[in-house]
């Protein structure tokens, strides 16, 4: 049996530039999935009491006949209760991943089943209270799940539900103010869930409506729309002098071609002003089922498929959109929001319906799973990985973080007396501690058990390494 990659990132070290960074890397195989697949999900596990090597759970979507029940973990192949397709899956905070309705081949699925790491099963845990695929859910800060919007077979809709892992019961939320399948939804520092776009026939295709969830207070309030309709696109909140949300790429709807085509815009949220504003240049290619990350200063895109050629309108709802507009000439691109200019790595898989996650929210590398390619469904695990060239300020030595795990409280070591600042981020790249001053050590304490990434700045000059807590 062919073993799934684990990758450890053990005192990783990472010199930087913010002003001169330029990506360059590449691309290459590095495993292979038990069954070829796509429109899966992949979900990264973070393991805790000291094991900083990444695993990750490969679960669903298709193979040549049909929607698998299959799942894949640390190289053994587990079987589910039911097949899911176009589902989402998250990482709960008491370790289970979770695997959120989607379609089985034959119907819209209702169920959430759980895999727990340590007994390898999956348990169906509760049920929607409708069946829905192509719909996004994201992880509230209180622990529970929120899943928004999604098809039902019928319709695209507006609804929204609330899983809560402490009771394994479906809790209501209020329904969106539009009915929207394919869009975005992230969460905002504040607790707030922000969607964006998305797909619905009966309203005009590509939706530029948005709205904003307060989970405080269910209620769900429109704010600004985009200046494109897109559904497909990717987005991320990133720090740009105050949070703000990028979104990019994504299908339209082309009325004279009759196509639904990938754009090469970009657009960023303010929610302090509630503007939606077209800030960068437009990248190179057209990108659509994509995913994008801030990585240093610099926002990454990973093509997923659809580009530049379009997509007919009667193929999307003759249910095999796909097979024709892979784009395995993709290429990664990186654009620095300070001088609006471009990188890129070529030879990146493009390939549809892929699933890819980010291993770490500040260093490389990126994992993309399956897909649809020319030769049909690829059951490759390709890693692509980036170098960033700079002129260091001053040569600053790797960090030495001990104990490895901490109970109490981490020793982080550069061993340059100087100004510096220490931020700690967890690996979904929100802040949990930050301080500064004059020193060649720093110490961390008071954090949860888990594992979290340090980053020390002197000067123009960052040096990143990886702590645990027990």
């Amino acid at each position: 049996m062919k073993k799934l990659l684990l990758l450890a990132f053990f005192f990783f070290c990472l010199f930087c530039n913010a002003n001169s960074q330029s990506p360059l890397g590449e691309c290459y195989q590095v495993s292979e999935m038990e069954v070829p697949r796509y429109a899966h999900s992949m979900t990264l596990i973070n393991p805790t009491d000291g094991d900083l090597n990444l695993y990750y759970v490969i679960a669903g979507g298709y193979d040549d006949g049909g929607a698998l029940a299959t799942a894949e973990y640390n190289g053994g192949l587990y079987q589910m209760n039911e097949a899911h397709a176009d589902h989402t899956a998250e990482l709960l905070n008491d370790g289970r991943i979770i695997i959120i309705a989607g379609y089985n081949g034959l119907t819209n699925l209702t169920s959430i089943e759980a895999f727990d790491t340590e007994t390898l099963e999956f348990t169906t845990v509760a049920d929607l209270t409708v069946g829905r695929s192509f719909h996004r859910s994201v992880l509230l800060q209180d622990g529970r799940v929120l899943i928004t919007g999604g098809f039902d077979g019928n319709v695209n809709l507006a609804s929204c539900e609330i899983f809560n892992p402490v009771t394994n019961e479906i809790e209501e939320a209020a329904s969106m103010n539009f009915a929207r399948s394919s869009h975005t939804c992230n969460i905002l520092n504040d607790g707030r869930v922000i969607v964006t776009g998305g797909f619905n026939p009966d309203n005009g295709f590509q939706q530029t409506s948005c709205e904003i969830y307060d989970p405080a207070t269910n209620t769900w309030q429109n704010i600004a729309p985009l200046n494109s309709g897109r559904d497909n696109h990717a987005a991320a909140t990133i720090d740009l002098n105050g949070q703000r949300l990028v979104i990019s790429g994504g299908r339209y709807y082309n009325p004279q071609l009759n196509l639904f085509e990938g754009q090469s815009s970009l657009e960023i949220y303010d929610p302090q002003a509630n503007i939606w504003t077209i800030a960068f240049p437009e990248f190179s290619q057209s990108l659509s089922y994509h995913q994008l990350h801030f990585v240093y200063g610099s926002i990454v895109f990973t093509p997923g498929g659809v580009g530049n050629s379009g997509v007919d309108v009667e193929l999307t709802f003759g249910g095999k959109e796909g097979f024709d507009i892979y784009q395995e000439d993709a290429v990664i691109s990186s654009l620095n929001p300070n001088t609006l200019l471009y990188s890129e790595i070529d030879n990146s898989p493009g390939y549809l319906y892929a699933s890819i996650i980010k291993l770490n929210p500040f260093i490389t590398p990126i994992l993309y799973s399956g897909g649809l390619k020319s030769s049909g469904v690829s059951n490759e695990i390709v890693e692509c990985s980036y170098i960033f060239e700079s002129v260091p300020e001053i040569e600053l030595p790797p960090l030495k973080i001990y104990p490895i795990p901490a109970a109490d409280f981490a020793t982080v070591e550069w061993g340059t007396n100087a100004d510096y600042v220490l931020n700690v981020f967890d690996l979904n790249g929100k802040l949990v501690a930050t301080q500064k001053g004059r020193d060649s050590k720093a110490q961390v304490s008071n954090l949860p058990s888990g594992n979290y990434i340090a980053n020390v700045t002197i000067g123009e000059n960052t040096i990143s390494g990886n702590l645990s807590f027990r």
